[in-house]
């Protein structure tokens, strides 16, 4: 009876060992098997184990023939926020970087994508914690003032600071 109950406890992986572990398997999973992965990884809310996973498949995607017809803004998008979690693991800025890298990619390469209202409200708080204050400042001011596709909810424009004249 004590053997049974043995198997079924699994040891638990800390997310950064278990990137590290996804690593370098990434490589050797078959397209399906690594959207199937990293959607498993994302519903768990594992961000950072699903890193590696995410850039193998958008490597995969932009080396294809049929690049231009799939989408990767979500994985991008998933891919920066896994280095915040990193960050807050580690306290490392350079993951705040990383992150600011994905979303910049982001907006370059899918400018019409809805992930980018999300994407650029982190940005505001990243360039601020990493003490880019004017950057951050322009950015809030560049989507208050309606430069962009989308709108702000009434919950998100309270989080910003009064831009109009006093």
């Amino acid at each position: 009876m004590a053997a049974s109950s043995s198997i079924a406890i699994q040891p638990q992986i800390a997310p950064a060992q278990a990137s590290e572990i996804s690593a370098p398997a990434a490589n050797q999973l078959g397209f399906s098997e690594l959207q199937t992965k990293s959607n498993e990884l994302i519903e768990a809310g594992q961000l950072e184990a699903a890193i590696p996973l995410l850039k193998e498949l958008i490597k995969r995607v932009s080396d294809s023939p049929e690049a231009s017809e799939t989408k990767m803004d979500f994985p991008m998008f998933i891919i920066g926020t896994g280095h915040i979690q990193r960050y807050a693991t580690s306290r490392q800025k350079s993951e705040l970087n990383e992150a600011l890298t994905w979303y910049y990619r982001l907006q370059t390469e899918y400018p019409e994508s809805e992930r980018n209202k999300d994407a650029d409200l982190k940005r505001i708080d990243l360039l601020r914690v990493l003490g880019q204050f004017d950057e951050a400042s322009d950015l809030m001011i560049r989507m208050l003032s309606n430069q962009y596709t989308f709108r702000l909810q009434r919950a998100q424009r309270g989080k910003t600071p009064n831009t109009e004249p006093v």
